[in-house]
C-alpha cells in the first residue's frame, strides 16, 4: 500500500508533485522516476500508472522527473503534467475504470 508521506512503498521513487481535482474520482502523484500514478480518491489505491512506454518512437510519457499536474479547469479528467525532461503531457479523458484515449504532446520548454 502507498502512501502520500512522499515515498512509494517499495521505495523506488519519491513523490513530488500531487493534483486533486474535487469534481474526478482520481489523485494524480507524479513520481521522481517519471511515472504519474493515479490513486482512486474512495480507497486511496492505485488505480493506475502512467509510464513512459517502450517505444522510442512515442512519446507518450516523462523520462525524467515529474514536477508539475495541473487539472484542466473545465473538464474533470484531463491534466497536464511537466517534468524535468522539458516536456508537457496533456492527458486526456481519464477514467479510473477505464481509459477512453490519452494524447501526449512532447513540447521542449527550453525553447523561446
Amino acid at each position: 500500500k502507498a502512501n502520500f508521506l512522499g515515498q512509494d512503498e517499495n521505495k523506488d521513487a519519491e513523490y513530488l508533485c500531487l493534483s486533486y481535482n474535487p469534481f474526478s474520482d482520481f489523485i494524480a502523484v507524479g513520481l521522481d522516476n517519471g511515472h504519474i500514478k493515479l490513486f482512486d480518491e474512495k480507497t486511496l489505491q492505485v488505480a493506475s500508472l502512467l509510464k513512459k512506454s517502450l517505444s522510442s518512437s512515442k512519446v507518450d510519457g516523462h523520462v525524467d522527473r515529474v514536477f508539475c499536474i495541473a487539472n484542466h479547469p473545465l473538464n474533470p479528467h484531463e491534466f497536464v503534467s511537466s517534468g524535468w525532461d522539458n516536456t508537457l503531457q496533456v492527458i486526456l479523458s481519464i477514467s479510473i475504470s477505464h481509459w477512453k484515449k490519452n494524447l501526449h504532446i512532447d513540447i521542449d520548454i527550453n525553447r523561446g
